[in-house]
């Protein structure tokens, strides 16, 4: 509906730069600076801003898109409840896979409901990984 996305640990930017492609405005934050050394980030497909999960909350306004958020690492759910929006997007495995942590699906459990799912998005072959958005329960 012509929001624009806001998404930390967004780290080369690669999906931010595909939403944009598509005209989405895209507020990108990754913590972890581009460089030879960085497993996370050698190279930017677009604008990444220097931020942590915290960037979450300062964009109530945009959907919040979580991409494979490191597995149990608490930013993800630390993202999620600092973000006051009402608009969720996840790609990633469910619970008990190897995306978030154990706090991440307990928030998306308790305070969100599933609202579409896209089963043909791109995705590498034999991981499991879902393309869903979520909207807040009131």
């Amino acid at each position: 509906a012509g929001r624009g996305v806001v998404e930390p640990g967004a780290g080369t930017g690669y999906w931010a730069w595909q939403m944009e492609q598509s005209g989405i405005s895209v507020a990108a934050y990754e913590p972890n600076q581009p460089e030879p050394g960085n497993h996370f980030a050698r190279r930017e497909w677009t604008t990444v801003l220097r931020d942590d999960y915290l960037a979450a909350k300062h964009h109530p306004d945009r959907a919040l898109f979580l991409c494979w958020p490191s597995y149990a690492d608490p930013w993800a759910a630390q993202a999620l409840a600092c973000y006051s929006g009402d608009l969720l997007i996840y790609a990633g495995e469910g619970e008990g896979g190897c995306t978030a942590d154990d706090e991440f699906f307990r928030l998306l459990e308790a305070e969100w409901d599933e609202i579409g799912y896209s089963p043909k998005h791109v995705s590498y072959w034999g991981i499991h990984c879902h393309l869903t958005a979520y909207r807040r329960l009131p």
